[in-house]
């Protein structure tokens, strides 16, 4: 089983293991939220590790839906959607900057016309599926976190844990940080840096 995605390291696993646990007694369902699944390799992840969790996986770019869905049609708790994640419901276009990879879509605001893709909010994801409870969102969206923090963020507290790739490295000199930074600031919650990722753990 693929590790890239665990939370071993992260001090607060104990913790993160027993609540899964608790919700799985309560008779509701965990629920991870993977924002930028990719080719569902997370997902896949997720699906193995907390097989009794309902995995959400949101990828922008319609070639990685596909091929997610492929990759995780035998998990019976994964399900993939050709969308994006963001601050406000809207329709966006997308990217790739870095033609001939599947990890640099990103989201295009000024190009709807062509690749229109729908944006949900976190409320609309987890409105959408009762009988769940929110435990990890994992977050890797090339960028658009800068977007995804800036408002509507009380859903952070709802969550377990949320993992975050920030890309300042990926677009030097405009903050893509500050707006997550801030927004984890404004709840009683740890934060870590595990890898390449930055994981707020609630307290």
């Amino acid at each position: 089983m693929n590790d890239d995605y665990d939370f071993d390291g992260v001090c607060a696993r104990p913790t993160i293991e027993t609540r899964y646990q608790e919700i799985i007694k309560s008779g509701m369902r965990p629920l991870i939220i993977d924002c930028g699944a990719n080719i569902g390799a997370s997902c896949a992840y997720f699906g193995i590790r907390y097989p009794d969790a309902l995995v959400i996986g949101l990828e922008l770019a319609p070639e990685n839906a596909k091929l997610a869905k492929e990759n995780t049609e035998k998990f019976m708790n994964d399900t993939v959607l050709n969308q994006a994640i963001g601050p406000k419901s809207k329709v966006v276009g997308y990217t790739n900057p870095d033609l001939g990879t599947y990890d640099a879509f990103r989201v295009d605001e000024n190009n709807v016309t062509d690749n229109p893709i729908p944006v949900v909010t976190m409320g609309e994801v987890l409105a959408n599926n009762d009988g769940t409870v929110p435990f990890i969102a994992k977050i890797d969206i090339e960028g658009f976190e800068q977007q995804l923090f800036s408002e509507s963020t009380g859903w952070m507290s709802e969550f377990e844990l949320i993992s975050v790739e920030i890309h300042d490295w990926m677009l030097p000199g405009q903050s893509i940080s500050n707006s997550f930074v801030q927004a984890h600031a404004s709840f009683k919650r740890d934060l870590y840096i595990h890898r390449d990722t930055l994981v707020s753990v609630k307290t």
